[in-house]
């Protein structure tokens, strides 16, 4: 992913939300996108949470 959104540009909080998540979901993933019961959420869901934070979190 870090690879894919190098150089990348965005204007606002939203495009980079976007950009993250068109990243996340083109690489290879074997995530269920069954609902987890502990969760309550899938897991690629809750993969994609994580990475779109970090990602804000290392741009601010």
């Amino acid at each position: 992913m870090a690879k894919q959104l190098e150089g990348v540009e965005v204007e606002n909080k939203l495009e980079l939300y976007d950009r993250t998540s068109e990243s996340h979901h083109s690489y290879p993933c074997t995530a269920s996108m069954e609902k987890d019961r502990e969760i309550g959420d899938t897991i690629l869901h809750r993969a994609g949470y994580l990475i779109r934070e970090a990602v804000e979190k290392a741009l601010i």
